[in-house]
């Protein structure tokens, strides 16, 4: 098996989990200094609940249509662009789109090793300007070029043999930046490669490994992207041990946000990891961070003008932090409830995509079940949800729900 397919189950819980520039000075950490603020999780206000009402306002229901050509395994990216969904998923490992209505589109290129076909997706971005699609196929170290009016194949772009094992892309003014791990110690490892988009030749390497991640260097795949605020002005980007968001910016990545905790995930902690890693032949042992409760993978990162809110896990329990701009609090919670739908069961459903307008929330394949359980069939779903009936009629085969949520801006 392939090194970052080996993850150890530890105590019934699976970590889906992943994953400097090369030119500023030793006082950096991250990215380019901006004016950063930083969030303390130690002061934090521990709450029971926090609602999506208190940011967010009412969703738009999209039924996903689930005909046999387009049956989701997994959610693993999703963008929404002129009023299309763009859902990858990697259990069929096919890229889908539908509409505002839930209704299926089709299905963008094909697994394969012909033209314009792939081998193994794992993320994907959008080029809004030019109305081109860039999906990332790992397999074989490509970026595939899609034109989004016709969703016509354009061409393979080859990535740079300088980066490696590289799963997550963001396209960024007229380049794209992609992750990468090389285990190589004789050579400086960065978080972040920055890639012209129509030769793939590397032209910036940010995010120096031993510092921003803590010296974590294996290639570990999460669950969905590690860009997030997809739809965004500034993109954001946090690796898998780092305590720093950063956004891209015209002159590359820059720090937007420290996190800090007396129990973050230290370099020691990481680099134990690493060696156990390399020494078991590729079996990630998280065992001693989970005992340690140590705090670890910042994921689901999403902005307004007013918060800024992102899970994390503190040992293997997920929590979640929002961040108030104004006064400079921080609310913690273990349930971070979407109350439109209901205000009393905590199913998870993480906030997956971030526009200027507004955010995607989805209740994945793996979810389906538990909701349908404790929801739907326990009277729990709330009655002036939109489409209430149509949701109450579906099954636990059904194909993931998404909310669209407009964002509360005064």
């Amino acid at each position: 098996m392939e090194m970052k397919k080996k993850i150890l189950l530890i105590a019934g819980v699976i970590l889906a989990t992943a994953a400097y520039t090369s030119c500023i000075g030793d006082n950096q950490i991250g990215g380019k200094r901006t004016s950063l603020d930083t969030i303390w999780l130690d002061d934090a206000e521990m709450k029971d609940k926090i609602f999506y009402s208190d940011f967010l306002g009412a969703p738009q229901v999209i039924i996903l249509e689930a005909s046999p050509e387009c049956i989701i395994k997994s959610v693993n990216s999703i963008e929404l662009y002129k009023d299309k969904l763009f859902i990858l998923d990697g259990g069929s490992q096919s890229l889908y789109v539908f509409n505002m209505d839930g209704k299926f589109v089709r299905r963008i290129g094909n697994r394969g090793n012909g033209n314009g076909e792939y081998l193994r997706l794992s993320d994907f971005s959008i080029d809004r300007e030019h109305n081109i699609l860039y999906i990332i196929d790992e397999a074989v170290k490509a970026v595939l070029k899609y034109e989004l009016s016709t969703y016509k194949f354009i061409s393979t772009v080859k990535i740079d043999d300088g980066v490696s094992d590289g799963y997550s892309i963001q396209y960024y003014n007229g380049s794209f930046y992609v992750n990468s791990a090389l285990m190589d110690k004789n050579r400086d490892n960065f978080d972040l490669r920055q890639l012209d988009s129509k030769t793939g030749k590397q032209i910036g390497k940010y995010l120096k490994s031993d510092k921003y991640n803590k010296g974590w260097t294996l290639p570990l795949q999460l669950t969905n992207s590690l860009f997030y605020d997809k739809g965004s002005l500034n993109p954001k980007y946090v690796g898998m041990f780092s305590n720093i968001i950063v956004s891209l910016t015209d002159n590359g990545p820059a720090d937007s946000y420290f996190v800090e905790s007396s129990n973050f995930a230290t370099k020691e902690d990481v680099i134990n990891v690493v060696k156990q890693t390399i020494n078991n032949e590729g079996i990630y042992n998280f065992s001693k961070l989970y005992q340690n409760k140590r705090i670890h993978q910042i994921s689901s990162v999403f902005e307004t003008k007013d918060i800024l809110s992102f899970k994390y896990m503190e040992g293997d329990v997920r929590k979640y932090a929002v961040y108030d701009k104004d006064t400079r609090k921080v609310s913690i919670t273990e349930c971070f409830i979407n109350d439109y739908v209901s205000n009393e069961i905590c199913i998870p459903m993480d906030i997956c995509y971030n526009g200027e307008e507004g955010v995607l929330c989805c209740l994945k394949p793996e979810f389906m079940q538990p909701f349908f359980k404790y929801v739907v069939k326990a009277g729990k779903l709330k009655k002036t949800l939109s489409k209430f009936n149509e949701i109450s009629k579906l099954d636990e085969q059904a194909n993931p729900v998404i909310f669209y949520h407009r964002i509360n801006n005064p």
